[in-house]
């Protein structure tokens, strides 16, 4: 069974009831983090009979949440320096030939793509393409015009011609007799005649039509125009598009039509030419505020797994007129779950970013120091807004257009949290290593403490106590931050005599765990191989 490509079904394994084992024990890579970014990590508990033949409770999460580690903002990295540049945003960003290579929106007086490149991220170069005229000058870093709304991503299996694609939001409004594309001032008039008319409006009509159009570039600088609409639909607000090999299949995270507000979608097709309507697979509910609607989604796949589906959803708060952040996660690429808390949230009033904050694309980029970073807008005006808006609510505050960094050090995007004492286990794993290594930390006075089982405690074995030699009495607490700690057992690391499966059940207080992995070797396991089926 495949699990990595986007739609397919992870599937938990069933008790065998004869033997009290499971049929397949769930299977991580050896030496690779496993995050705490859902529930799938953390067995929820048990009720049955004891060995005492008692009715008991065995294992109950309990003192404990997950909770999301909230960015730090840098400094401006792009900021709108230029006279055709305004509101920016933050497209597609790839490593190549040692330097960092962005292309971003630039949305005022023209949509446009523009390209910089860094070699530290943090210190960009606007180079002169001299691809497109502006004002009569080719000394600019404009890669096309009329690209609006962008998703963009390396195709690896084409034609080196089309090793970059594209999807961009096309169309407008229509005078309603002639079928002349309007101007923006000329259909934002008649916007406003009709909004404060209504049934009374008697001026010249107009039509909105939206589709999709998609663009070719053997490099990211020079753009090609596929004549023909690739999909009959628009998109106004962000697109994410990639390929997966795994399914073979292009898929694009996208706005979907008639569901009553904004909210988030999935295409897939086999032909980058020819999309299907989106299927709705994001939308916001009883959870959340009733004036949020979802204005795209910056997609990204967690680093070394390619199971685990990764958005930051910009999330659009009407009646404030504002956007910020919210972190989801899916097995499937279909199933979300999401966090409520802002992982981006805006900045104080005076910093720039007070009004909007959204991650239109770009992934998740490591940089040299080893920092996880997101690129994301920041604008000191609010959505429907300008920067010269008589009754803008931050009136005077330099420049709308600025990319930042959201910055996490790595595996921090959220982690599992008890503010005082709290208890959980995660669920078996085999145990295909024989170290057991944290990142976390603990505040002051804070500690983690660790027991290891063979099992999680099931119908056969409910009160399973904590295998010799690794139980929480022997454990060396773990204190103070780190990225990368072994446990230890009276100064034991060695945890392979367990056998082949391990499950971990977590004492801790007043501390934070964000991911756990097994390293090294198991001489105990029969099979060590990564291409292991994991479940049945």
């Amino acid at each position: 069974m495949d699990l990595k490509g986007i739609g397919s079904k992870a599937l938990w394994p069933t008790p065998d009831v004869a033997t009290g084992k499971q049929a397949k024990d769930r299977y991580i890579k050896n030496d690779t983090w496993q995050p705490f970014l859902d529930l799938q990590e953390i067995y929820p508990g048990n009720r049955g009979m004891t060995r005492h033949n008692t009715y008991d409770v065995f294992d109950i999460p309990f003192g404990v949440e997950l909770k999301i580690e909230t960015a730090d903002s840098s400094e401006p990295i792009i900021e709108g320096s230029e006279i055709w540049e305004g509101g920016l945003q933050p497209y597609y960003i790839w490593e190549d030939e040692g330097k960092y290579h962005m292309l971003y929106g630039a949305v005022t007086p023209k949509s446009g793509l523009c390209y910089a490149n860094s070699e530290d991220g943090y210190n960009w170069n606007k180079p002169k393409l001299r691809n497109r005229e502006f004002q009569g000058s080719l000394d600019n870093n404009i890669a096309e015009l009329g690209m609006l709304c962008v998703g963009i991503f390396q195709d690896p299996l084409c034609d080196p011609s089309e090793r970059f694609k594209a999807l961009a939001h096309s169309g407008g409004y229509f005078d309603a007799d002639t079928d002349e594309l309007l101007e923006s001032d000329e259909w934002r008039k008649r916007m406003k005649e009709i909004d404060y008319q209504g049934s009374n409006y008697k001026g010249p009509g107009m039509i909105g039509r939206n589709w999709l159009t998609g663009w070719i570039s053997p490099n990211g600088k020079n753009w090609s125009k596929i004549e023909e609409p690739v999909a009959n639909n628009g998109a106004d607000g962000g697109i994410i598009v990639d390929y997966d090999p795994f399914t073979k299949e292009y898929f694009s995270y996208i706005r979907p039509s008639g569901v009553g507000r904004r909210a988030i979608g999935i295409s897939k097709t086999k032909d980058f030419r020819n999309w299907p309507p989106p299927r709705l697979v994001m939308y916001p509910d009883h959870h959340d505020d009733l004036d949020v609607s979802f204005y795209g989604a910056n997609y990204f796949k967690y680093p070394g797994l390619d199971d685990l589906h990764c958005t930051l959803v910009q999330i659009y708060h009407q009646i404030i007129d504002s956007c910020d952040n919210q972190l989801a996660v899916s097995r499937d690429g279909l199933i979300w779950y999401r966090h409520r808390e802002s992982i981006t949230p805006l900045g104080e009033s005076g910093s720039g970013f007070e009004g909007m904050n959204r991650t239109w694309g770009g992934g998740l980029v490591v940089l040299p120091d080893g920092t996880w970073a997101i690129p994301h807008e920041g604008s000191g005006t609010l959505h429907n807004s300008s920067a010269g808006d008589k009754y803008n609510v931050f009136p005077d505050r330099g420049k709308i257009g600025q990319i930042r960094w959201g910055r996490w050090k790595p595996h921090r995007l959220c982690g599992i949290e008890a503010k005082q004492e709290g208890k959980f286990t995660i669920q078996t794993v085999r145990l295909n290593g024989n170290e057991l290594r944290f990142n976390y930390k603990c505040n002051r006075g804070g500690w983690i403490n660790v027991e290891l089982l063979k099992q999680t405690p099931g119908r056969l074995n409910p009160d399973a106590a904590g295998e010799p030699g690794f139980e929480f009495e022997k454990c060396d607490r773990l204190t103070g931050n780190s990225l990368d700690s072994v446990v230890t057992w009276d100064g034991n690391s060695d945890i392979s005599s367990i056998g082949e499966t391990v499950a971990i059940r977590i004492s801790m207080f007043d501390a934070k765990i964000f991911a756990y992995k097994i390293s090294g070797k198991n001489p105990n396991l029969k099979n060590t191989k990564d291409d292991v089926v994991p479940f049945d």
